[in-house]
């Protein structure tokens, strides 16, 4: 062969995986190998996962990195989410095979998704593995384990982990230096070892699998009696040593008297707690939990249970586990807690002091100053937490020079510590953001941040970082405040606080809303929406059901009419109905309510909401008087008094400029520009939006003046109609198959949310669920093409990674731009299943138009009613509208019969009605 190789010069011989060779194979290679090291022209080039035997040159390639292994990943999915793209290099490190079987086993477990905008990221457990790759590792394993001394060095390296000496190795291996050696050798040409670590951190973790529970056992032992001088060392391997409780307890101990890092101590001293006998285990684990109270609450909540368990009577441990739940939220822990004290507490000063930090945690700002109305002597020489909480309570009352003063002066104490400071410049720089002196706010909340990164606390840093963002909401600095934002969310989602999660969550959002990536989000706030439906309702929910109103009254896709109306009602009934809300943020509820009526047609309503405000705001707080301006002259303007809208805009627009709130000045230019019809500035305004990537701003200037755009817009022509307001139909004629009906429905659904179309993989999923991948996509493209043979290839359009619907209508769409209750045929896609957002929008839509017609044409309100009803056969606000439209056509008989059937339905899941249909119509009505 080396002849036959030397005749063909120049040539390259590419041997593929040299490691599956035999050894008589392998012998071959190297022979030839030998051959060709003397002949020129010819080269021998062999892949191998070992390193080579000789005469070969071993060339080590290096691990793909950080961004070649988010390039790879891009190749496949095009845009991957930064977080999954961290994640899969953190366990694949660069290594390409391991990446893309990461990439393949995340898509099919559904952890990395497309929901037709682009590739979303849920994160999977941190052990996740594919079983391809863990297959492969083993069989590494497997192969160098066949020689007794280098499976004993394995599986030591393994439970050892981390830089080790040689003599702690070989101890626990039970091997001798020499062997040691020999057998990391062997290891190092199998491609276990690089040098004395592991090729790859997952040989370790497959290594640990593969250990039987005596062996490991044994091995742990044997790692506690080499690190015996080393308490820290050996606490390692405590677990696995199945150690009896007191030796277990004795050496936690010691580990902890000899960390120097607090949160190392404290997770030792809560490990040791689980040792300990009942007294003592209370003791440590509370030691353990205030350490742990500014870095993870979660776990700092869970060890203040199990310390209060231990000494039920212990009030300090008591008032920091009430301090938990106030931040989540759950008052009503926190009162059943309070009722444990012993009766004389609440009289004590140091009670009425904790009482003061408990409403501050639960956001019962009014209460703090109840209790400093009953107890006047702690204002008089406040410590710092009090003064903190005093100062905050009037901040968010509005009380912003009684909140600046009481924080400046015990800012002026010396040898305050670095928390203590700076939570004091978070309410001195809040107050002057809120008074609109923002470079003043922004020094001392500079100032803030800086003490809070001294202070080593993560959580109270993350509160700093959101507020130090806050001040640059509508300066046209968002991009800035998204840094802020970032940082507070991972120290928030690391510390376990969910509702400050959320609250930081809400105002990330905010910032996507404005820069128009309305999809981001969306799913920004509803997940928010999500974690704070979960505790008690509190400002926080306000806050979010209003930055949710204000996106879709904005975004104006089908949907977003009915969704903009339902949370700002939400806005304003949560602001209504919880105590700890502030006048400021029920304002702020009131205020989009407003908007949201003038800008669906009800002016009357929104100038009254709007006059509401504008009577009881006050003057120092100029961002709700600019607000409240606003929406008067939006309602204004509806009702076509000009000159005052002009003059009310104008105003508006003043105390944004003055105030350095760019988006909200050139958003209100806008408008101003509108009614004055000056063209030029309008364009000047959109420019401004489009430097800085606020695209929201773009697009509502070309709402404004559609003539700004640089293409005219189509035509609209006529265009076939999917019926989806009763029974799937196209044009009047019923649609054949069921999975065409379910294809054009989601389609439908994604662009009534707004969207440019649905993803394959989440058709794939909607369509054939539990279907094998391959198999599910083949049959989604048979029913694609189905469709458009049967209707046109311009029904259904492809896109980036999925389909959107293309040249059709919907009754659905039509209804929400017309309101004709007439559209409708019976329940919404009768017989599929649909999506419930889409379907609650909608019935919501009919219902108010039912409302609506209840008057002019109350057989049409009846016939619609019944649609209302069949799909909500327990809703009282249906029924009620029912009943309503039935008395309004004068049938008693109908009415009398609707009632008892309402009667008899409600019996069967436990409630009952009034005994007269008129009794029930008199009860005040029920919440929306």
């Amino acid at each position: 062969m080396a002849a036959l190789l030397a005749a063909s010069a120049p040539i390259l011989v590419h041997v593929e995986d040299l490691h599956e060779a035999s050894p008589e194979r392998l012998e071959l290679w190297q022979n030839l190998a030998q051959m060709v090291k003397r002949t020129k022209g010819v080269a021998l080039l062999a892949t191998s996962r070992t390193t080579p035997p000789e005469p070969f040159e071993g060339i080590r390639l290096q691990p793909l990195a950080a961004e070649a292994s988010r390039a790879l990943l891009a190749a496949e999915l095009g845009s991957v989410p930064e977080e999954a793209a961290d994640w899969v290099f953190g366990r694949a490190r660069g290594n390409p095979l391991f990446t893309l079987e990461y990439l393949r086993l995340l898509t099919r477990q559904g952890q990395l998704w497309n929901d037709g905008q682009r590739w979303r990221w849920r994160e999977p457990p941190p052990d996740l593995m594919p079983l391809t790759v863990e297959a492969l590792i083993e069989r590494q394993i497997l192969r160098a384990s066949a020689e007794p001394n280098a499976r004993r060095a394995l599986e030591a390296k393994a439970i050892l982990s981390g830089e080790i000496s040689p003599q702690v190795w070989a101890r626990v291996a039970g091997l001798e230096a020499e062997e040691l050696e020999t057998a990391r050798i062997l290891l190092v040409r199998q491609g276990i070892l690089q040098g004395e670590e592991f090729a790859h951190p997952l040989f370790r973790e497959v290594g640990l699998k593969a250990l039987q529970p005596g062996r490991k056992q044994a091995l742990a032992r044997g790692a506690l009696e080499a690190y015996a001088h080393n308490p820290l060392n050996a606490v390692t391997f405590l677990d696995d040593a199945g150690l009896e409780k007191v030796q277990g307890l004795a050496l936690l101990k010691s580990a902890a008297a000899l960390a120097t890092n607090e949160v190392e101590r404290a997770q030792l001293l809560a490990r040791a707690s689980a040792h300990s006998g009942s007294s003592e285990r209370g003791e440590l684990a509370f030691e353990a939990a205030k350490i742990l109270l500014g870095v993870d609450r979660l776990q700092a909540a869970r060890l203040l249970e199990a310390a209060l368990e231990a000494l039920p009577t212990d009030e300090h441990i008591l008032f920091e586990l009430a301090g938990c739940y106030t931040t989540s939220g759950e008052s009503g822990r926190v009162e059943q807690l309070l009722t444990r004290l012993p009766k004389d507490e609440d009289t004590q000063m140091k009670w009425i002091k904790r009482r003061v930090a408990l409403c501050h945690g639960l956001g019962d700002y009014a209460g703090i100053l109840e209790l400093l109305e009953h107890h006047p002597q702690l204002g008089a020489d406040p410590d710092p937490a009090l003064a903190y909480h005093i100062g905050f309570a009037h901040m968010n009352l509005g009380h912003l020079e009684q909140a600046e003063r009481v924080a400046s002066v015990v800012l002026g104490h010396p040898n305050l510590s670095a928390r203590a400071r700076g939570r004091l410049l978070n309410v001195v720089g809040l107050a002057l953001h809120y008074r609109s002196d923002n470079a003043a706010a922004e020094a001392k909340l500079d100032e803030a941040v800086e003490a809070a990164r001294q202070s080593s606390n993560p959580l109270f840093l993350a509160s700093s970082l959101h507020n130090r963002a806050m001040i640059h909401d509508n300066t046209g600095r968002e991009r800035e405040m998204l840094r802020y934002t970032e940082e507070a969310l991972q120290l928030y989602a690391a510390g376990g606080l969910n509702r400050q999660y959320a609250s930081t969550l809400v105002q990330k959002s905010r910032i996507l809303h404005k820069m128009g990536l309305y999809e981001q989000a969306e799913a920004g706030f509803q997940e928010a929406r999500e974690l704070l439906l979960r505790s008690d309702p509190s400002s926080f929910l306000v806050t979010c059901e209003v930055s949710l109103s204000d996106l879709y009254l904005d975004w104006r896709s089908p949907l977003a009419e009915v969704l903009a109306l339902h949370h700002a009602e939400s806005a304003v009934r949560t602001a209504r109905t919880v105590h700890t809300v502030s006048w400021v943020k029920l304002h702020s509820a009131l205020l989009q309510l407003s908007r949201v009526e003038t800008a669906q047609g009800r002016p009357h309503r929104g100038l009254a909401l709007a006059e509401g405000v504008l009577e009881y705001a006050q003057l120092d707080m100029k961002e709700g008087v600019c607000l409240a301006l606003w929406a008067r002259g939006g309602a204004f303007a509806a009702l076509g008094r000009t000159q005052e809208a002009i003059a009310d805009l104008t105003e508006a627009e003043r105390i944004a400029r003055t105030c350095t709130w760019l988006f909200h000045m050139h958003r209100l230019g806008l408008e101003l520009d509108r009614l004055t019809g000056n063209l030029e500035s309008a364009k000047g305004r959109m420019a401004w939006f489009e430097s800085r990537g606020l695209l929201n701003g773009t697009h509502l200037a070309l709402r404004l003046f559609p003539e700004l755009a640089e293409e005219p817009a189509p035509t609209v022509q006529t265009r076939p109609r999917l019926e989806v307001l009763g029974p799937v139909q196209l044009a009047g004629e019923p649609l054949r198959g069921r999975k065409r009906q379910e294809l054009l429905a989601l389609l439908l659904e994604a662009r009534m949310a707004g969207r440019s179309g649905a993803g394959r993989l989440e058709l794939v999923e909607a369509l054939y669920p539990g279907a094998d991948e391959l198999q599910a996509s083949g049959s989604l493209k048979e029913v694609v093409h189905r469709v458009r043979l049967a209707l046109g290839q311009e029904v259904i359009t492809t896109t980036a990674d999925g389909y959107a619907l293309g040249a059709l209508d919907s009754d659905a769409e039509v209804f929400l731009r017309e309101k004709d209750t007439r559209l409708w045929r019976g329940a919404y896609l009768e017989g599929l299943v649909g999506n419930e957002t889409a379907r609650e929008a909608l019935h919501q839509a009919l219902r108010l138009r039912v409302n609506q017609v209840l008057g002019s044409d109350p057989e049409e309100a009846v016939r619609a009613g019944r649609i209302l009803l069949e799909a909500e056969p327990y809703d009282h606000q249906v029924l009620s509208l029912m009943l309503r439209a039935l008395r309004g056509t004068n049938n008693a008989r109908g009415l009398k019969r609707m009632y008892h059937q309402a009667q008899a339905r409600m019996l069967e899941v436990g409630e009952r009605l009034p005994e007269h249909w008129a009794e029930y119509l008199s009860r005040p009505p029920e919440p929306a």
